[in-house]
């Protein structure tokens, strides 16, 4: 990340693992996650949200086929 993006972002979260900071500047956060930086959209954040709460993990931790994923 160049300084001029870094001095324009704030930091939303963090843990040992990664950091997600928001740019109100381009509209959009980036997550950094396993020495890789990702810029995400607010709109793909929402697509993103949609595809997760449609996961069914109930099913995924019961059929037998996935119960190792427990």
């Amino acid at each position: 990340m160049n300084e001029s993006v870094e001095a324009e972002l704030l930091e939303v979260f963090k843990t040992n693992t990664g950091t997600v900071y928001q740019s109100d500047k381009q509209n959009c956060l980036f997550l950094n996650f396993t020495n890789k930086q990702y810029k995400l959209s607010y709109q793909s954040l929402k697509e993103l949200k949609k595809i997760i709460d449609n996961i069914d993990l109930e099913h995924l931790c019961t059929h037998t086929l996935h119960a190792d994923i427990e």
